[in-house]
């Protein structure tokens, strides 16, 4: 059995508003799996890996990264052969939100999400 979620649920466990959740869907952010949006009087479904994707993506709003950032780091991720990677990486953003890292399992060291192959060393 499929556990799936509706909007006012993911609102409430990600802390993003239904308004949110509909945008962030619209310009391809992160997009319910189960069942999109197909018009009055059907509500879209999430799954659990969705709510992880929101978890993420709505922690990186907070710390002031824009959806169109959050869209743009999930694409190129996915571009280096990351599948899923909301769920699959870590990821680091720096204090005033100028700059999110991931952390390669392959290497294990911080790499920048904007340029996903420049390894992010730390100024001292």
């Amino acid at each position: 059995m499929v556990q799936a979620f509706t909007q006012d649920a993911v609102s409430r466990i990600v802390g993003l508003s239904r308004r949110q959740l509909d945008y962030w869907d619209h310009t391809g952010v992160i997009s319910p799996s189960i069942a999109p949006f197909e018009g009055r009087g059907l509500q879209p479904l999430y799954s659990f890996r969705d709510l992880i994707k929101l978890k993420v993506g709505a922690e990186m709003r907070r710390r002031h990264i824009r959806p169109s950032r959050i869209k743009l780091t999930i694409e190129r991720l996915e571009e280096r052969g990351f599948d899923d990677p909301f769920v699959s990486v870590r990821f680091l953003v720096e204090p005033d939100g100028s700059e999110v890292l991931y952390v390669d399992p392959s290497v294990k060291a911080p790499m920048s999400a904007r340029d996903v192959d420049q390894l992010a060393e730390p100024i001292n």
